[in-house]
């Protein structure tokens, strides 16, 4: 993975906090993208005690939100020409009334 750009959503917590800290342990370069951004502090310190060398600038994005996907998506596409893989772990939980 070294040298690859990896971009992995619900990186604050649970499977994709994993994910993320492993990925940069394999020498990936690391963006977090969530919705919590003092977890995603939490996270990038995290990523850069497994790969010292690696860089990890996270994201804070809310998927509910279009507006919010889009600037995601300009704010990636400008600081990554390339995006090598995108673990795409993020979740949505919507209760409707009944």
């Amino acid at each position: 993975m070294k040298g690859k750009t990896v971009v992995v959503t619900g990186a604050s917590s649970g499977i994709g906090r994993a994910a993320a800290i492993e990925l940069a342990r394999l020498g990936a370069d690391v963006v977090p993208v969530g919705r919590d951004a003092g977890s995603l502090a939490q996270v990038a310190g995290e990523i850069r005690k497994a790969n010292p060398a690696a860089t990890s600038e996270p994201l804070q994005a809310e998927f509910a939100s279009l507006d919010e996907v889009r600037g995601l998506a300009d704010r990636l596409l400008q600081r990554h020409p390339r995006i090598d893989v995108l673990v795409n772990n993020a979740g949505l939980s919507s209760a409707t009334a009944r």
